[in-house]
């Protein structure tokens, strides 16, 4: 076999492998918009977020239920 040939092959493989990857991909990220869309639907789930100001109350709360002092609410 000449060196084109070898590389033809190669390059054939190469193209098989990455549309391979880009398939598997595109499941997974399926899979996961997927997850997402029935966690939104589940009675009960949580919502997570950046912490505003005005939560800074209701944290230094908590905090002090756990025996914390309310200056960490501010960290």
């Amino acid at each position: 076999m000449d060196y084109w040939t070898n590389f033809s092959a190669w390059q054939h493989r190469k193209e098989l492998l990455r549309e391979a990857q880009e398939r598997q991909l595109a499941r997974e990220a399926r899979k996961t918009r997927e997850a997402f869309a029935h966690a939104m639907k589940i009675p009960g789930t949580t919502e997570v977020r950046w912490g505003l100001l005005e939560d800074e109350a209701k944290v230094a709360e908590l905090l002090e239920l756990k025996g914390m002092p309310r200056w960490v609410a501010r960290e």
